[in-house]
């Protein structure tokens, strides 16, 4: 909210302090002061109260337009709120659904070792992870903006330097894991060979996935911003619920673990290759962007 109304430094101020608070906090109420498991619960909420007040001098700036006012209830509102932001929650399920399915992939096929080795991986896809959902809330404002003020040219120009971005970083991300697979296991610890073999080929059969990976968040978000209601929610419900779940469930059959590694990769893949033809028919029809 406060990067779309011009204020992203103090979004980003405020994440920080609450990240170094919470890790201070933690340290304070967990070794010093010695209130367990509560300490650390204490610790959050500490940090995040903190954060939250300095979200809120946001709304004393004479350059914001957002305003405190009297609360008047719209169901039109309501219902725009909820089916724009319906593919956000959508994807919050997704990781659900994509880490509850390849722990149990994972059991079946490769055992405890299977199981140890995408902890691993799933560490390293969190980090990654929220560059990419970064990259995709960056954009919005813009998007919004832009669509608004039907500056159409500026619109399909930030589209296309996202895209190109997500695609340069993900590439960069799949050199990394392909060279680095062995230096990314080690920081985690001694494992059984086993384990680190199995962590080391699947983060470089995963980290494919960083090809289409970003280029899926940006294109969700442009979606969603532009009201593509439809498209938007395809994309979070194909990439790790429909496509991915079919996968785990038939490529292990053939290829046995290395189709678990497999499965979010080749979704991803499928569903950029699906936003491809959907743009290629919408710019037929004089569609606002094209990749």
């Amino acid at each position: 909210m406060l990067s779309a109304d011009g204020n992203p430094n103090l979004a980003m101020y405020s994440l920080i302090v609450t990240a170094v608070l919470n890790v201070a906090f933690n340290y304070l109420f967990l070794f010093e002061l010695d209130f367990g498991v509560k300490g650390s619960a204490w610790g959050l909420i500490c940090a995040a109260a903190v954060g939250a007040s300095i979200l809120f001098l946001h709304f004393f700036r004479k350059e914001s337009t957002l305003r405190f006012r009297k609360f008047s209830f719209s169901w039109d509102l309501l219902k725009n709120t909820f089916i724009i932001g319906f593919p956000s929650f959508i994807a919050e399920v997704g990781i659900a659904v994509f880490t509850t399915g390849y722990n149990i992939a994972m059991v079946k096929w490769a055992g405890t070792a299977g199981v140890s080795a995408f902890s691993i991986l799933n560490y390293l896809h969190s980090v990654i992870l929220m560059a990419f959902l970064g990259m995709g809330s960056a954009i919005q404002p813009l998007i919004s903006f832009y669509r608004g003020a039907k500056l159409r040219t500026r619109e399909k120009e930030t589209i296309r330097i996202a895209v190109k971005t997500a695609v340069g970083i993900g590439f960069g991300v799949l050199l990394i894991g392909f060279f680095g697979a062995n230096l990314m296991v080690s920081v985690f610890g001694n494992f059984a060979e086993e384990v680190r073999q199995l962590a080391v080929d699947g983060i470089r059969l995963f980290f494919i996935a960083y090809l289409f990976m970003g280029v899926n968040f940006v294109m969700m978000t442009y979606f969603q911003a532009t009201e593509q209601v439809k498209m938007a929610i395809w994309i979070t419900i194909a990439r790790e619920i429909l496509l991915m779940v079919a996968i785990l469930l038939v490529l292990p059959h053939f290829i046995g673990v290395n189709g678990i590694w497999l499965a979010i990769p080749i979704s991803e893949a499928i569903v950029v290759l699906t936003i491809y033809l959907y743009l290629r028919k919408r710019s037929r029809a004089a569609a606002p962007v094209s990749l």
